[in-house]
């Protein structure tokens, strides 16, 4: 277990149980709730929002209370996957060869997870130009999303349900199709790039060879 165990503390170390799970509540509970009822309630949409938001809760503490990486790669990982099944789900509903495309996706957001294994150069170029972008496009990029990500955000979920009491339900669930299925994937690449470089193996194999 001590292979796995992390040097450095994370963040919510210090913070009292109820509030740990009353955040976590909030912020996931809110997406198993959009995977639930958009587009419409299905209980094996429910039943997977409980599965993830509580998976991710539980593996949440541990990581926070033992400091195990595998457990903190778990809980890190359900935000985006919950991102990506509202996406899935609202593509699927309006594309006639849906599990195709959500295959192909998926493929994409399990290859944006690996790319800091597979490839660490390249994985740190995209982490570059996603958060502190060197080229024009990478800055205009940089530009359009902190100028309307949130802006975005809000009217996925809004402009759906807007659009669904106006005659335009296809319109609206593809919009957060096409909108949250690339967000989760690039939410992959970021959150893995972050996670990768502190397995606690790594940092341990890179004392000993300091200190030979």
């Amino acid at each position: 277990m001590t292979r796995y165990r992390m040097r450095t503390p994370l963040p919510a170390e210090d913070w009292p149980l109820w509030k740990f799970v009353g955040l976590w509540f909030i912020s996931q509970g809110s997406f198993a709730a959009m995977l639930t009822f958009i587009p419409n309630y299905h209980p094996i949409a429910l039943t997977l929002g409980i599965i993830l938001a509580a998976t991710g809760l539980i593996a949440a503490i541990y990581a926070v209370r033992a400091r195990d990486w595998r457990a903190l790669v778990v809980a890190q990982n359900t935000w985006p996957l919950l991102i990506f099944a509202i996406g899935a789900r609202s593509l699927i509903n309006q594309l006639s060869n849906g599990w195709i495309w959500i295959s192909l996706l998926l493929a994409c957001y399990i290859l944006a997870w690996l790319i800091p294994v597979l490839d660490p150069k390249l994985s740190a170029l995209l982490w570059r130009e996603q958060t502190k972008p060197e080229t024009r496009l990478g800055k205009g990029c940089m530009g359009f999303f902190i100028k309307f990500s949130p802006t975005i955000m809000a009217l996925g979920p809004i402009s759906g349900i807007y659009l669904s009491r106006h005659g335009y339900r296809n319109v609206g669930l593809f919009i957060i199709g096409i909108l949250f299925c690339p967000l989760a994937i690039v939410m992959g690449q970021l959150i893995s790039h972050q996670i990768w470089p502190k397995r606690p193996w790594a940092q341990q194999e890179e004392s000993e060879v300091k200190g030979h």
